[in-house]
């Protein structure tokens, strides 16, 4: 996780130890959707999943009322497969709230500056994008031509914007 704001870490303090003295999950991990635009070798989500139930914004909305976790994380499948992903981003995180801290867990291959900052508007605090190798050999890992290029063109061009928001994250 980066480094919290002192009004984040306070946000996060007055919402996590009454919530774990009462009994509630510190972190929660939420899965968008079965569905993968890619087929890595080290998980058993690659490809699309017809006819797949998803529950919606409202759903997440009442989950987090029960839960009251102080960070969520967001994956998948591939979470940015959703079209109503800055939705349901907005029901788990609601506008002006600092907690909670909200991850998104990303291959990368649907992002571009036009998502991204979608996604920063819907609340993240934070953006993983998951690469297994700082090269070409992250395409054949993954099933995806093109992707570690279309990464190592696209991570920079969002970091120049002046966010410190996206972390990289590898599968070992």
């Amino acid at each position: 996780m980066r480094k919290l704001t002192k009004r984040q870490t306070a946000a996060l303090l007055t919402r996590g130890i009454p919530g774990y003295a009462l009994g509630y999950p510190t972190v929660v991990s939420l899965e968008m959707t079965h569905c993968c635009n890619a087929n890595c070798n080290h998980c058993n989500m690659g490809g699309l999943v017809p006819d797949e139930k998803r529950i919606g914004a409202e759903d997440y909305r009442r989950l987090m009322r029960v839960l009251k976790p102080m960070i969520v994380q967001v994956s998948g499948g591939e979470p940015l497969l959703r079209d109503d992903l800055e939705d349901v981003l907005r029901a788990i995180k609601p506008a002006g709230h600092e907690a909670p801290y909200l991850i998104v867990v990303s291959n990368g291959w649907l992002l571009d500056r036009e998502r991204y900052l979608k996604l920063r508007e819907a609340g993240i605090n934070q953006l993983s994008i998951s690469l297994c190798f700082p090269d070409r050999r992250h395409d054949d890992w993954r099933h995806i031509k093109g992707l570690f290029d279309h990464l190592d063109r696209t991570i920079p061009e969002l970091a120049a914007l002046g966010y410190d928001d996206i972390v990289l994250n590898s599968a070992i």
